[in-house]
């Protein structure tokens, strides 16, 4: 991703280093209003029933270049400044390895829901605008299987407005499943696509969209997070991380690289040398500004969404399983680290109960969570044990960690659990300590 962040930390390995070195073939797209369609190649005009013709290319769909300009059907969306975003020139991307059904992307809760209705408490649905999601250190999406593409202004007018929550450039998102506008495509892998060739698929002719209208599916035997950045285009959109790194200056292979890579590469290193680290700074500072004016003349938030009131309440169902780890007790000594004093004990019940009311606070009027956070309050008020706080909150909300606790505990060994690494987790997950608590939204 080649945000604000992303600049930032290029400008520190650049520092770091220069500090120490002082037109279409194939088949078209049918036409409704016409007994004919195109073919290139070896093929002439053929002409067919237009019935026949249709169900042919809903069934099979159609072979295409890679290097297609714009798909049929699709206008040019581009914009020439960053100051121009706007619902309309903006498209979010997703990358999963589900592809979804009857036009819905499923949150992780509606994914996992089981036989006793219990399910994992994610319910959001994450998305990049104009670009496929690049590598972190929260995640890696290189190898997914499926890539959604959808209108931002199709989402906003199919899907209940006060779900769109907003969030950052490379990390857009929204509460509860997503239904797909028209003008939606999905990116998915198939090995049988000849290479430098896409398929194009009606979605109506495939079982997992036939209920849908205006969905085509894009199959390819090449990267899907390649592919569907080569779809933003094809879509008429402008990569929102080329225009990004353009500003800045900086090279695309120096998008997002480590730092030991960066310093193991005498080519990348040269062209570190020659990039103007004002330049990318002062890119920074305009993305940021222009990124805070959408979301204000949207009525989005600008959350990041670990330290939004939706992650941090979230990840409360996974601390509850934590505290669990060590002895089943709400209270654990520590053995003393940077964080906190040798003997000190911490008693995660008041700390949850005070991180319950933080988050009440920092929603805005009108504002609702994922799920109902005073039933979370009684629960850990009546709880005698962390455990069976779990089941309680299995019982009533319906929710439950996204790794059992069984699993913790045989992959770490009971007996093995330190509770100051138990802290630290905790700490990074929810703010408990007073210097954590600060990057937690307000």
């Amino acid at each position: 991703m080649v945000g604000t962040e992303s600049i930032k930390q290029a400008s520190t390995n650049i520092r770091a280093y220069q500090g120490n070195n002082s037109s279409s073939k194939g088949l078209r797209y049918f036409n409704n209003s016409k007994d004919t369609v195109s073919f290139t190649g070896n093929m002439a005009q053929i002409p067919q029933k237009a019935g026949l013709l249709k169900f042919v290319e809903e069934a099979k769909g159609v072979l295409i270049e890679a290097t297609e300009k714009l798909l049929q059907g699709f206008k040019s969306k581009t914009i020439q400044s960053i100051h121009e975003i706007a619902p309309e020139n903006l498209v979010a991307v997703h990358l999963t390895d589900y592809m979804p059904v009857n036009g819905i992307i499923k949150t992780t809760r509606a994914a996992t829901k089981d036989a006793n209705g219990a399910s994992a408490y994610r319910n959001t649905v994450h998305f990049a605008l104009n670009h496929g999601v690049y590598e972190h250190q929260l995640g890696n999406w290189n190898d997914k299987k499926i890539a959604v593409l959808a209108p931002l202004d199709g989402i906003m007018r199919s899907n209940s407005r006060e779900n769109i929550i907003g969030g950052e450039i490379k990390d857009f998102f929204i509460k509860d499943s997503v239904k797909l506008p028209e003008g939606s495509i999905i990116v998915r892998h198939n090995p049988d696509i000849p290479n430098g060739k896409l398929k194009v698929i009606n979605g109506e002719a495939i079982d997992e969209f036939k209920n849908t209208k205006g969905i085509k599916v894009l199959e390819t035997s090449g990267n899907v997070r390649e592919t569907a950045n080569k779809a933003v285009e094809m879509m008429g959109y402008t990569r929102m991380d080329k225009m990004q790194q353009e500003m800045a200056g900086i090279p695309e292979e120096l998008i997002n690289i480590k730092q030991e890579d960066l310093f193991s590469n005498p080519e990348l290193l040269e062209k570190s040398m020659s990039i103007d680290i004002s330049k990318t700074m002062n890119a920074a500072e305009e993305i940021n500004k222009s990124w805070e004016s959408f979301v204000k003349a949207n009525g989005f938030k600008r959350y990041q969404h670990t330290t939004s009131p939706y992650g941090r309440s979230e990840a409360l169902i996974e601390g509850v399983k934590l505290a669990a780890l060590k002895g089943n007790s709400w209270e654990h000594e520590m053995a003393g680290s940077f964080l906190t004093k040798k003997g000190e004990k911490i008693n995660y019940r008041e700390e949850f109960l005070k991180i319950i009311q933080e988050i009440k606070q920092s929603l805005g009027k009108d504002e609702k969570l994922t799920y109902d956070i005073d039933k979370l309050e009684n629960i850990l008020k009546e709880a005698k044990d962390p455990q069976k706080a779990i089941q309680l909150i299995e019982e009533r909300l319906k929710l439950k960690p996204m790794i059992p606790i069984e699993k913790c505990l045989s992959a770490a060994g009971a007996d093995e659990v330190k509770t100051d690494d138990i802290y630290q987790l905790l700490d990074g997950l929810i703010g408990i300590s007073p210097i954590n608590k600060m990057q937690f939204s307000r």
